[in-house]
């Protein structure tokens, strides 16, 4: 549906443009931003690789490990069910990847988490909407990629943001874990 959504758009555009006479506006707006696309990606992916090597360095050196051990008890608290005790090891290190900012290592962790949690389930259990949440609105010590962003657009002081960002994410992160709850004693 959104590829039919993002084609008209594109097509109505690029027509509205032949039709006022602004054709070659539209080649040169498709020629410069490819060029600012190609620049952002060059500029993110080794900010990306700079932050992705200092998480590795925390991984190996234990943190994960030890964030997640320190996960296992409030996950026991959020995730009562016994049926879902199986589950806690590769949750913790799903949760603890993403708070670390080791987002391509937390996938596997947290696919694994889900199937663990699915079991015999053909629909989501409330266990697997909570942790979906949970992932969605996960916390971040260090938001790579936003401050990755800030960095290409040549911001003064890139990191500035982070508080704010970690107000926002607990903030996110509370209202979602609070409606999970309310959702699943209605259910």
């Amino acid at each position: 549906m959104l590829n039919i959504i993002l084609s008209f758009m594109i097509i109505s555009s690029v027509l509205y443009a032949v039709l006022t006479g602004n054709a070659d506006k539209v080649t040169e707006a498709s020629i410069a931003s490819v060029k600012d696309t190609v620049s952002l990606i060059i500029t993110i992916l080794s900010s990306m690789c700079v932050f992705n090597s200092m998480m590795k360095v925390l991984s190996k050196a234990g943190v994960t490990d030890k964030l997640s051990r320190a996960l296992k008890k409030p996950l026991g608290f959020l995730f009562n069910k016994k049926e879902d005790e199986d589950a806690f090891g590769v949750m913790s290190m799903n949760i603890a990847a993403n708070i670390l900012g080791l987002g391509n290592a937390a996938t596997p962790f947290g696919l694994k988490a889900m199937e663990k949690l699915k079991k015999n389930n053909i629909r989501a259990t409330d266990s697997m909407c909570l942790f979906a949440v949970m992932n969605t609105a996960s916390l971040q010590l260090i938001p790579s990629t936003i401050l990755a962003l800030r960095i290409s657009a040549g911001s003064y002081n890139p990191y500035i943001i982070i508080i704010p960002v970690w107000i926002c994410s607990i903030s996110g992160l509370i209202t979602g874990i609070s409606l999970s709850k309310i959702f699943e004693r209605r259910s």
